[in-house]
């Protein structure tokens, strides 16, 4: 009889001595605490998946007005889905616009060295393209124009590569 996995709650509100904040090995877990903003953000887009548009809606645009978060551009294109879904038809439009913003202004960041002083991480780009992407193909029904910025990224890391 094997024992269910400890529930997230239950890890979190125990010392890091106890014995549920260890695996199997005896090694200390990785408990991380997310923001609020990026926990919001991530139950947005768990619920655009499970069909609950509104409380979708809800949570990306609480997520959306956290201008300290670096990648607060990653809410666009799911908020463009969720407004699509929902025929708010004219925010759909505008959020694709500002995901569409969102792609160029990262990959620019992504490219200058002399950067912001947080720049976006390159998954959280590689998230963005991909929900861009999708969001594109469901409003317009045409695949988006590749950036050319990306062409750049993609030399210099296969330049890092060699």
């Amino acid at each position: 009889f094997r024992q269910p996995p400890p529930r997230a709650q239950d890890i979190l509100s125990r010392s890091e001595d106890s014995p549920v904040a260890r695996d199997r090995h005896g090694q200390r877990r990785m408990i991380e605490d997310l923001p609020r903003t990026v926990c919001e953000y991530i139950t947005g887009l768990a619920h655009i998946r499970s069909g609950q548009l509104e409380q979708a809606i809800q949570r990306l645009e609480q997520a959306q007005r956290d201008d300290r978060w670096p990648a607060v551009g990653l809410v666009h294109a799911p908020l463009a889905l969720a407004y699509h879904a929902t025929d708010q038809d004219q925010q759909a439009i505008e959020s694709l616009r500002e995901s569409n913003e969102a792609v160029t202004q990262m990959a620019e960041q992504l490219l200058d060295p002399a950067g912001p002083q947080r720049p976006t991480p390159w998954f959280d780009f590689i998230e963005l393209l991909q929900l861009n992407r999708e969001a594109t193909i469901t409003l317009t029904g045409e695949t988006p124009i590749i950036p050319p910025q990306l062409a750049e990224l993609r030399r210099q890391a296969l330049q890092e590569l060699n």
